[in-house]
C-alpha cells in the first residue's frame, strides 16, 4: 500500500513538473527594448478641409530606453496616405454652359519621429495604454482635373514638402509573440499650394496594427 501510495505521489509530482510551462516563474519582458510594427489606418479629414475619407499604411521601429521598466521609447515610422475631393464652380468665358467640374487626388508620404509613453512595462499586464507625440514630415503630391462639357481643361500636379505635428495614444493587448493595438491620433498639417490654396491638410486617424517588442 506505501509503495503503491509513493509511486502515486512519485507519478503526480513528475506530472505537476513536465505540465508547468518552463516560463511561468518569470514574467515575459522586453529584453532587447526593439519594437517593430506594421498598421493600417483610416484618415478622417473632414473636421478640417473638403478632403474625403482615404485610407493609409504604416511601418515602424522603436526604441524602448532599460529604465522605468522601458515605459519610455523613441519611434520612428514611414506612412503612405491617399484622400480625394471633387466639385465644380462657374466661369462665363467656358462654353457651352459656363460651368466646370474638378476632381483632386491628394497623396502623401510621411516620415515620422516620437516620444511613447506606457502605463505599464511591456508584457507586465494583459493590455497596456500608452501616449506618443512628435514632429512629422510630408512629402506631398496633389493632382487636379478639370472638366467642362465633357472635355478636358488640363491636369496640373505639384509635390512639396511640409512640416507638421503629431499627437496619439492606443491601448494594446498582448497576444501571441507581440500585440494587437489600435490607436487614435490627431496630425496638424498646413498647405498652400498653387492647387489647394492656402487650406488646413490636418487629419484624424484611426490604426489598428501589430507590433512586437523584443
Amino acid at each position: 500500500m506505501l509503495r503503491a501510495t509513493s509511486g502515486f505521489v512519485g507519478a503526480l509530482l513528475l506530472a505537476t513538473v513536465f505540465s508547468t510551462p518552463a516560463h511561468a516563474a518569470e514574467p515575459r519582458k522586453a529584453r532587447l527594448g526593439l519594437a517593430m510594427g506594421v498598421k493600417g489606418s483610416l484618415g478622417l479629414p473632414q473636421p478640417f478641409s473638403t478632403l474625403k475619407t482615404g485610407g493609409g499604411a504604416e511601418l515602424e521601429l522603436a526604441y524602448l530606453f532599460p529604465f522605468l521598466g522601458r515605459r519610455l521609447g523613441l519611434s520612428a515610422s514611414l506612412s503612405y496616405g491617399h484622400h480625394a475631393a471633387s466639385g465644380g464652380g462657374e466661369d462665363a468665358r467656358l462654353v457651352p454652359d459656363g460651368s466646370y467640374q474638378w476632381n483632386l487626388t491628394y497623396q502623401e508620404a510621411m516620415l515620422s519621429f516620437g516620444v511613447t509613453g506606457r502605463l505599464f512595462p511591456p508584457y507586465a499586464k494583459v493590455a497596456n495604454g500608452y501616449l506618443a507625440v512628435g514632429p512629422r514630415l510630408h512629402f506631398l503630391k496633389v493632382t487636379e482635373k478639370a472638366t467642362s462639357g465633357g472635355q478636358s481643361l488640363g491636369t496640373n500636379t505639384e509635390q512639396d514638402l511640409r512640416v507638421g505635428v503629431f499627437v496619439l495614444m492606443g491601448g494594446e493587448l498582448y497576444l501571441g509573440p507581440g500585440a494587437l493595438f489600435l490607436e487614435i491620433e490627431y496630425s496638424w498639417l498646413k498647405v498652400n499650394e498653387l492647387i489647394t490654396g492656402n487650406a488646413d491638410g490636418s487629419a484624424l486617424r484611426f490604426s489598428l496594427g501589430y507590433r512586437i517588442v523584443l
